[in-house]
């Protein structure tokens, strides 16, 4: 802030992290509150229950923390077709050239793990489709609208509700955070479900050997799969592939995080090590920020409807209060606010942007970025 001053600095090894000491902080009039109080790394060393700090949580775990994929034992996911299914194939897409070493290359690894496996002739096939990801890589995903979706009878196994998973927090004040690698690959399927999952590609056909992101049915089986193996656990609470662990003290928070740890290590389940965070007292976790008696809107979730310009069509209303709806319970006379724009949404409803329409639109997003969005924290 075109501020300079003369100070004392002292030279590391590259890989420490640089800190910024009292006599920079007062000699450049930083003020402290300006500074996020939370670090994601955070392990208080003094009465831990067997570590010292995290390093000593991963070289306890090494094997949870490697990001690869892994095979998740006794488990098997079984695909069930409509009783009038019939295979339908749907033809490669085109891969952009730029995109097309970086694809091969990632085929080339998972045909190596075993997650796929070519195959010359297959009734069934749905096409890859890759997207490019901001650190140069790509993402490849398979596109099961085309026809599998549609023939696979739903799976009826119960998820839990984000309001439950939340309020099973409430009286805690330490939280650690786990994001599975992959997750869904974890998991094996049986040899019919695999030509079911079989991917059409610009290199040929591959059977899929694990279950794939887009199945319909992939987030209740997984769901059911994570709840058996993380059954008996205490203060462990898992919404599909983020897992919280929390406690009223430390030592519980970290007697939970070894327990649960070896239980993924069990199971050969493996987490995102650069998306974890560790024996923090204030949590992100779905579209909420987390503390001890405390729940508040996430700043990301607030950031999006502060952003959103005025609708103009019905998709367009839709997507708005999809965002606001999900804090809808914290919004005194939601309904009667939203009301004007649910009507929007009618069948056959002509489109016509009312006075009323835009007062409830102002009205929500003021609401929405305002204190009046909190409330304390026991839902019950």
């Amino acid at each position: 802030k075109d501020q300079t001053m003369m100070g004392e600095l002292h030279i590391v090894p590259d890989g420490h992290a640089p800190l910024l000491g009292r006599q920079w902080i007062r000699g450049l009039n930083i003020e402290l509150r300006q500074i996020d109080p939370q670090v994601e790394n955070r392990c208080p060393t003094s009465h831990l229950h067997h570590v010292q700090s995290v390093d000593d949580v991963f070289q306890k775990f090494p094997k949870v923390f490697e990001e690869k994929i892994g095979c998740v034992p006794n488990f098997q996911v079984s695909l069930q077709l409509r009783s009038d299914a019939k295979p339908v194939f749907t033809k490669e897409r085109s891969v952009p050239y730029a995109l097309q070493e970086k694809v091969e290359k990632e085929l080339d690894q998972l045909e190596a793990q075993g997650i796929i496996t070519p195959v010359a002739v297959s009734d069934w096939g749905s096409p890859l489709v890759c997207i490019p990801k901001p650190d140069g890589g790509v993402r490849i995903c398979v596109d099961y609208k085309c026809g599998v979706n549609e023939r696979l009878v739903q799976a009826n196994h119960p998820i839990r509700r984000i309001d439950d998973v939340i309020h099973s927090l409430r009286n805690s004040k330490f939280f650690c955070k786990l994001d599975l690698f992959k997750a869904y690959l974890h998991l094996q399927v049986d040899t019919e479900s695999s030509k079911i999952q079989t991917l059409s590609t610009h290199r040929g056909t591959y059977l899929m050997n694990r279950l794939s992101f887009g199945i319909k049915t992939a987030p209740s089986e997984f769901n059911r799969i994570l709840s058996q193996i993380l059954q008996g656990l205490e203060k462990v609470e898992a919404y599909f592939d983020d897992i919280v662990i929390h406690g009223t003290t430390i030592e519980e928070c970290t007697a939970n995080l070894l327990a649960c740890l070896q239980r993924l290590s069990d199971y050969d389940l493996h987490v995102n090590k650069t998306k974890c965070a560790f024996f923090v007292e204030k949590i992100d976790y779905l579209g909420y920020v987390i503390e001890q008696n405390k729940i508040t809107k996430s700043s990301e979730k607030v950031r999006a409807v502060q952003d959103m310009p005025r609708p103009s069509n019905a998709d367009e209303v839709r997507r708005f209060l999809g965002l606001i709806t999900y804090y809808s319970k914290f919004i005194p006379g939601f309904s009667s606010i939203s009301y004007p724009l649910r009507c929007l949404l009618r069948k056959n409803k002509r489109w016509l942007w009312t006075s009323q329409c835009e007062a409830a639109f102002l009205k929500l997003k003021s609401v929405m970025c305002s204190d009046k969005v909190l409330t304390p924290f026991d839902l019950y």
